[in-house]
């Protein structure tokens, strides 16, 4: 004899069955029949209310979690990220799911999601969690802003930013002083060193200019320099004829991010150096000559000829001599000078050796005569005839 059954899910007819009596029925339901949280089955015989039942929807919630600290999001263009995620199983059932990482770049002012990545959490149990990395390889010419990066499952997400940096490079120039020419002739070749620092966080190429006198007179290129590494860069040219002399303290070394300058002299033809040779300190009487010994030296590596004059304090100049040496030659002159007492007074007084490079001192002590005797008739002598002089230095 067989019964008429009739199973509703949620107060809705899901099932008639007809079951013979003293028999086991197997019924299954469908997942996708069900809802989420608590069902409710009830089973009717003959419209009478025999039993009824909760039933509990088979579910999968794959919750995401970014590791932001695990995690390299903020790169330069060019880089990769890497995004660390934490994956875990939430539900009441074993599952597998595909997890996403999408990456939202800007193209003309609109921004776009990407898919960058992919992996598979396999068969994840009810409470277990898995550890996923996704990759997403920065293209070299995004722009460097603030982008989005979102890691998703089939139920969750995680959102976080990534901060994209430009590639640059930046040269620092330092001039090697120590190794450069500092002093040189007309002529003459000058050469400069300069260290080159690339203080950016990419490789550059750059051309390195040598500037002179308000002219770019060489340049020279630097190649590949890598981030945080340097080079020295070495840069000549010929000091031209009749190039004034004197200093030039901007004289630079540039790169297209930095310059640096150090004084270059270009002297005169010929750069004279002079040493008073005479014992210190010279004696002398008022409206007589004096004498010194001078060593003069050509220190340049060219031949010139140079004035070398004399004068005593705010004198005019007593003596000059016009001396040509040849390059490290030297020479000892003489020079006179004549102490007019209409020009100096008794006492100490400095007398100077001097050309337009160089300068040496003296001392000097200028007496006055007091008191002369001289012998009458001396012309008539045929003797030698003693005269007294008394000599008479002011007190300072």
């Amino acid at each position: 004899m067989a019964l008429d059954i009739e199973l509703k899910l949620n107060e809705e007819t899901y099932k008639d069955l007809e079951v013979e009596f003293g028999s086991k029925n197997t019924y299954t339901l469908e997942n996708s029949d069900l809802d989420t949280g608590d069902n409710t089955l009830e089973l009717y015989a003959i419209d009478e209310f025999k039993e009824d039942a909760k039933i509990s929807k088979n579910t999968e919630i794959f919750t995401v979690d970014i590791d932001e600290e695990a995690s390299i999001i903020n790169v330069l263009q060019g880089e990769s990220i890497e995004v660390v995620a934490e994956i875990e199983n939430e539900g009441n059932m074993t599952d597998t799911q595909t997890i996403y990482l999408d990456f939202e770049d800007e193209d003309e002012g609109e921004h776009t999601a990407i898919e960058a990545d992919s992996v598979e959490v396999e068969n994840l149990g009810i409470g277990e969690s898995e550890v996923v990395t996704l990759v997403h390889d920065i293209p070299t010419d995004i722009s460097p802003q603030m982008h989005t990066v979102r890691v998703y499952s089939e139920n969750d997400e995680d959102v976080e930013v990534s901060y994209i940096s430009e590639l640059y490079s930046e040269f620092r120039v330092e001039i090697d002083e120590n190794n450069s020419t500092d002093s040189v002739g007309t002529e003459e070749e000058v050469t400069v060193f300069a260290d080159i620092i690339n203080d950016g966080n990419d490789s550059g190429t750059q051309d390195i200019e040598l500037e002179f006198d308000g002219d770019i007179v060489d340049s020279t290129q630097v190649e590949s320099l890598d981030a945080g590494t340097s080079t020295q860069a070495e840069l000549s040219f010929t000091v031209e004829k009749g190039q004034e002399p004197g200093n030039y303290p901007q004289t630079a070394v540039h790169s297209e991010d930095d310059h640096d300058t150090y004084n270059l002299r270009i002297l005169s033809p010929g750069y004279f150096n002079v040493n008073i040779i005479s014992e210190e300190p010279v004696q002398q009487i008022l409206n007589r000559d004096f004498l010194l010994e001078v060593e003069v030296e050509n220190t340049n590596t060219v031949e010139g000829t140079k004035s070398v004059r004399l004068k005593v304090e705010d004198s005019e100049d007593l003596d000059e001599k016009e001396v040509n040496l040849e390059a490290d030659e030297e020479k000892t002159i003489e020079l006179e000078g004549h102490l007019a007492e209409t020009m100096f007074d008794a006492g100490d007084r400095v007398a100077t050796v001097y050309t337009e490079d160089e300068e040496d001192d003296i001392n000097i002590e200028i007496y006055e005569v007091i008191k002369e005797v001289e012998p009458e008739n001396i012309d008539s002598l045929e003797e030698d005839v003693a005269v007294t002089v008394t000599l008479q230095k002011p007190e300072e």
